[in-house]
């Protein structure tokens, strides 16, 4: 989901988890 000025770093790791899995999909 899109980053905020109030996330928590539990949800922070959670969004760079799921944005690392895109490019995966992507270059694959």
């Amino acid at each position: 989901g899109p980053s905020t000025a109030g996330v928590d770093n539990g949800k922070a790791k959670e969004e760079t988890h799921s944005n690392s899995f895109q490019v995966i999909q992507t270059i694959s």
